[in-house]
């Protein structure tokens, strides 16, 4: 009797776990790179039927900011919810990590998916990573239990078919799985299959258990491959999308990423999963328009005022910062539904901890808000909208979103070498009546003067709560680099 009572306890305690498990969603998070305005909904010659359906599915967030304008510190505030400066993730000069960095994202910063694991979620990030490619700053040592993907940008390491000029420090691009090298070099070609495959396969095997996928995608950074003919191009796609769009290069590039949102959409739909995932479809920042045709364009993010085309990445014009973004969650999230709500990456980090039940950290400061109450309206979740969001190119705090303005304290190009260009008086825009920062407002107006001053006020509140973290850009050696074997000159798996 006594055995059965038992039996019966464990088989309840057991039955608790399981509908606890069931009721905590799963989360993906795709994270496109460096990504325009080139979609299938707004570009007539680029055909992205994935992420159209998910918007008519879902919720297009209309107002989406990169806190930061190049990769590795847009990448930090995603994951742990605080602008990049917080975490020393953010460098002037610098601006990324190399492949030979020292540094990586600090172990004592915090990823949304060490939170998720107290939960007992799964947790994996398949694709390009660039927090760090010593292995205590891979995913696999910052909260994740599965990693697949190269750990810096595509441009950052020699493959066989380039980069045409020879980079100096940076050795052959190299594939990990886990902390482990599975091939060196890695063809940009095959790339976007194999990482889908990965996703694919790792969804189907924790599908009943409640998962995180965080999939930065390779797409659309460019790279520098070289064709037999002599001619060099700065985009790839596998030969399923080779020439498949009349946008070019870029175009095969954006269709290829849509593939690969599609198969990880189709496989929740496959196995039930729709109604219990929550997933976000975002850019790390605007494209790098620098670089012509080959690379995406701001659309109408295009920074008129600034008198150069270089608005795009890299820069604190509209068309830097301002991202496409979609979130999806069947049966949670109204289809066709769209948000003006000014929002970042980091509150990406809020809201997953809302979800699983996981408070916030309070021993340090988190940026990001909680936009349930963006996603899912209704009177019993609440969103207070956001007064300011502090705009940082590299170190330095550049300008201010407050409701429809956006203040300029300081512009420079993306990548020029020119001075930063100092206002004072701030430019003042109204970016929702202007999004192409061409008109800017008059100073002498009462309502602007307020603007800037409550703006100021903020900024100066702002900045003393900053305690920059030891930065992490800076230092960089040769032995710091991912070599599989030194005695076959780093290649491998071939």
């Amino acid at each position: 009797m006594r055995g059965l009572f038992l039996l019966v306890v464990v088989a309840c305690f057991v039955s608790t776990l399981i509908r606890s498990s069931v009721s905590l969603p799963n989360f993906v998070v795709f994270f496109a790179d460096d990504l325009g305005s080139d979609l299938g909904d707004v570009s007539p010659t680029v055909f992205t039927p994935n992420i159209d359906r998910m918007r008519s599915e879902g919720m297009k967030l209309s107002q989406w900011y990169a806190p930061a304008v190049v990769c590795t510190p847009a990448r930090a505030t995603l994951l742990t919810g605080r602008y990049a400066l917080r975490s020393g993730m953010t460098d002037n000069l610098m601006r990324v990590l190399e492949c030979d960095a020292a540094g990586g994202l600090p172990e004592n910063e915090t990823t949304f998916a060490t939170h998720l694991k107290t939960k007992g979620y799964a947790t994996a990030a398949i694709g390009k990573w660039h927090l760090g490619q010593r292995e205590e700053y891979l995913p696999t040592n910052r909260g994740f239990d599965y990693y697949y993907g190269i750990p810096y940008s595509i441009d950052m390491g020699l493959f066989l078919e380039g980069p045409c000029q020879q980079l100096g420090k940076c050795v052959w691009l190299p594939l990990l799985e886990g902390t482990k090298v599975v091939k060196q070099p890695v063809s940009p070609y095959e790339l976007a299959p194999l990482l889908r495959q990965k996703a694919i396969d790792w969804i189907t095997a924790h599908k009943d258990s409640p998962f995180l996928l965080y999939y930065p995608s390779p797409h659309t950074h460019v790279t520098d491959i070289c064709l037999s003919n002599g001619t060099t191009i700065r985009q790839y796609s596998s030969s399923m999308f080779t020439g498949t769009s009349k946008r070019g290069t870029y175009g095969d590039a954006v269709q290829e990423l849509d593939w690969e949102l599609g198969g990880i959409l189709d496989t929740l739909r496959s196995l039930g999963l729709e109604e219990n995932t929550l997933v976000f479809f975002v850019s790390d920042q605007g494209p790098w328009v620098k670089l012509g045709t080959e690379s995406g364009n701001v659309g109408i993010f295009s920074g008129r005022y600034a008198s150069y085309m270089d608005v795009g990445k890299g820069s604190t014009w509209e068309g830097g910062l301002r991202v496409s973004s979609y979130a999806w969650w069947p049966s949670h999230i109204a289809a066709g539904s769209t948000s003006q709500e000014v929002l970042s990456h980091m509150d990406i980090f809020s809201t997953i901890l809302s979800l699983a039940g996981i408070s916030p950290p309070d021993n340090v400061t988190i940026d990001g808000h909680d936009i349930t109450g963006v996603l899912t309206p209704s009177p019993d979740i609440p969103y207070t909208p956001l007064d300011y969001l502090f705009l940082y190119r590299d170190e330095d705090l550049y300008a201010v979103r407050n409701g429809a303005y956006k203040v300029h304290y300081t512009t420079h190009s993306g990548y020029g070498h020119e001075p930063a260009i100092q206002h004072d008086p701030p430019l003042v825009f109204n970016v929702e009546v202007d999004p192409s920062e061409a008109y800017p407002l008059d100073t002498n107006d009462t309502t602007i003067q307020q603007v800037i001053v409550n703006c100021q006020a903020a900024v100066d509140q702002h900045k003393a709560t900053m305690v920059p973290g030891h930065n992490q850009l800076k230092i960089a050696a040769p032995q710091f680099t991912i070599c599989c074997d030194e005695s076959t000159d780093c290649i491998c798996g071939q």
